[in-house]
């Protein structure tokens, strides 16, 4: 089974977006459409269906299943390898609609939330105005640029006024960390870190670090060692 929930995007020309979950255990499924976690659907003036927000592919820990197995990553995979640090916030999903409105998610829901006084896209939203603000842009600007690549920034929100998590961050480290930029597309397809951290340079944005090891060997030795 698919949840799907329809949201209305303020300050847009009437665009709606819909959210679709699967459960967890359903992303081991071999026959899934795509296994994004936080994908938003909408459709155009002209009736085209497109991908409007597209998060990464479920991810497993080593061993949990067989794509994970290290004997499957040493024959599958090739380096360069990027491992990204993993910054203690909420995850927020940064795209443009085709009216050039900027749609800002968090995993499965966008605007305004009843039950509680600000969601975390809303406060995702203050957020990227402040960066794009920092640097002579608008969020106007940001979103015609993600149209134009047909992509999703994904960054992550660390903000202890908003939300306390088990890092602190006070207010100097505080804001949006972009960590990856995915394209809008059924299949994973992601753009290399060094690109995303020029992409957050440009726009203000706050940048999650990384190493990079060439040879799978080196990327194993480092985990047994965390």
């Amino acid at each position: 089974s698919c949840r799907k929930s329809t949201f209305e995007v303020a300050g847009s020309k009437n665009i709606v977006v819909d959210s679709w979950k699967f459960q967890d255990w359903d992303y081991k499924r071999a026959d899934l459409p795509t296994y994004a976690r936080g994908l938003f659907t909408t459709t155009l003036k002209d009736g085209t269906p497109e991908i409007a927000v597209r998060g990464y592919d479920k991810f497993f820990n080593v061993d949990e299943v067989n794509a994970t197995r290290w004997r499957n990553i040493e024959t599958n995979t090739h380096g360069p390898y990027e491992l990204s640090v993993k910054e203690n916030g909420c995850i927020i999903f940064i795209s443009g609609l085709e009216d050039g409105t900027l749609l800002v998610c968090s995993k499965h829901s966008t605007g305004a939330r009843e039950d509680i006084d600000m969601s975390h896209a809303q406060a995702g939203e203050k957020w990227i105005e402040r960066h794009v603000t920092s640097v002579g842009k608008s969020v106007k600007d940001l979103a015609r640029e993600l149209r134009r690549m047909n992509a999703t920034a994904v960054g992550e929100l660390c903000d202890d006024s908003f939300e306390e998590h088990v890092l602190a961050y006070n207010e100097t480290s505080a804001g949006v960390y972009l960590h990856g930029i995915n394209f809008n597309l059924p299949e994973f397809a992601t753009l290399p870190s060094s690109e995303v951290h020029a992409f957050a340079d440009k726009w203000g944005f706050k940048k999650a670090s990384y190493l990079e090891y060439d040879d799978i060997t080196t990327v194993q030795r480092f985990l047994e060692k965390c």
